[in-house]
């Protein structure tokens, strides 16, 4: 008899039916109503235990945080600390909802790459916590911020993503506008030994999203180990952590690519085992990160930290949705990109049908959301089983950069749900109504809105 806990964060049809789990998504769809937000707890779970194995399998020191602007839920932050993973902040209040939610303050780290002086006086309050520093100026404020708290901090230093192993395309170089050099992270070691409440503790970088090769994390991983050397050698300062960010993949999210249109066009299946890729790759790199360290003689080995967002809440999240129009060849659906608002140009999602048979006949269609906005499409050529309108369909890899990057603009969020670990299903957001379009309006009355909408 299958295991119910080991089937928990499975996507997969049966008889025509697609389900979470052991859950029908059509009978979860009569229950909350659409279009929601579903983020399932055994998904997050078994994604971040399969990062964690494949990293410790090496016998390498391991630290995950959990990147929070990803998806700030409570209900997921509350998850991910329980399971002991850290969590990378990036602005004072997302810090504070961290530790509410029960991250410990040892295990958060805060990154912005323009500070002042206010939101450091705000974070360097948690003590323990670890800040990235992106440039000189960074530094100075931190050890000012510091003397006057009389607290002593701990500082990685973000290295500028090279030509060598960047991502290729318009993100990588945007992305390596950010960081020291490798010959600046010298300098600005020396000069965090001056300093008499900074004390440095690690270098961190970031490659770009959904990296789905190794080749580039390994090389940054060398990098980093000989530029750790370097400042261990040279300037006596050993380094206890090297921070290769993000950019792990969610395996069931593809990035628009030669062969898209050839995968897209025929009806995807969803992920049979969703954390063997994920463990696999984790596994490569963290091999890598000890052979190489060996290879150089880092004496102590240094703890390797990653810091994910979309590897672990990614394709645990689905926007379901139904269809409420049909003209032609487009279906008119009542969810939104504003609520998925990451370029379909740069990635695509499966789009799985609720119910399906083998009888039906396959079409080619356009998928629209329901405003005005001429970007409101969430595929265009896709090809799924005839469609009807009032059927649902499931919108994959909704978990990350959705409801934390929602935007209002021609409609109101929708509510998101948590399916939790006995089967309970959790509401953990409400939908949005007038309120928390006018919360932060200070010329606007709540009670004379509401005599004057009826």
């Amino acid at each position: 008899m299958a295991d119910p806990e080991a089937d928990a964060d499975r996507l997969c049809y049966r008889q025509g039916s697609l389900h979470l789990g052991n859950r029908s998504v059509k009978d979860l769809i009569e229950s909350i109503g659409t279009p929601a937000f579903v983020v399932s707890e055994a998904r997050i779970r078994s994604n971040y235990q399969a990062l964690t194995r494949g990293l410790v399998s090496s016998g390498a020191r391991v630290i995950i945080r959990y990147c929070a602007k990803t998806n700030n839920e409570a209900g997921v932050l509350r998850v991910l600390a329980a399971l002991g993973s850290g969590c990378l902040t990036s602005h004072s209040a997302e810090a504070d909802l961290a530790l509410a939610c029960g991250f410990p303050p040892h295990r958060l780290s805060y990154q912005r790459p323009v500070v002042s002086r206010d939101e450091l006086r705000s974070i360097l309050r948690v003590r323990g916590v670890l800040v990235h520093a992106f440039d000189f100026d960074d530094l100075d404020q931190v050890e000012a911020v510091a003397a006057g708290l009389d607290e002593t901090v701990s500082l990685s230093l973000r290295l500028r993503v090279s030509r060598t192993f960047r991502q290729i395309g318009p993100l990588g170089r945007l992305g390596s506008r950010l960081g020291f050099d490798e010959d600046e992270i010298l300098d600005a070691a020396a000069r965090v030994a001056s300093f008499s409440h900074v004390r440095l503790h690690g270098i961190n970088t970031y490659l770009g999203t959904q990296q789905a090769s190794s080749r580039r994390f390994e090389t940054a991983i060398g990098s980093i180990l000989r530029l750790s050397k370097r400042l261990s050698t040279q300037l006596g300062q050993p380094i206890a952590e090297v921070n290769l960010g993000g950019g792990i993949p969610s395996p069931s999210l593809r990035r628009w690519g030669m062969d898209s249109r050839w995968r897209l066009a025929r009806e995807r299946r969803p992920e049979e085992d969703p954390t063997r890729a994920l463990q696999g790759l984790a596994a490569r790199l963290g091999a890598s990160f000890f052979r190489q360290a060996a290879g150089i003689g880092l004496d102590p080995l240094p703890t390797l930290a990653f810091e994910p967002g979309r590897s672990l809440v990614g394709n645990a999240g689905l926007l379901l949705t139904r269809i409420r129009a049909a003209r032609g060849n487009w279906l008119f659906l009542d969810a939104s990109r504003n609520h998925l608002p990451e370029s379909p140009v740069l990635f695509q999602r499966q789009i799985l049908p609720v119910t399906t048979s083998r009888d039906r006949i396959k079409r080619s269609y356009n998928i629209s959301g329901p405003t005005l906005n001429t970007m409101d499409v969430f595929a265009l050529r896709r090809k799924l089983p005839e469609q009807r309108v009032g059927e649902a369909l499931a919108i994959c890899d909704a978990g990350a950069y959705s409801i934390s990057r929602a935007s209002r603009y021609a409609g109101l969020s929708p509510p998101v749900f948590l399916t939790r670990m006995d089967g309970r299903i959790e509401r953990i957001r409400r939908p949005e109504g007038l309120a928390d379009l006018t919360s932060a309006m200070d010329s606007f009355s709540l009670s004379e809105g509401k005599s004057r909408v009826r």
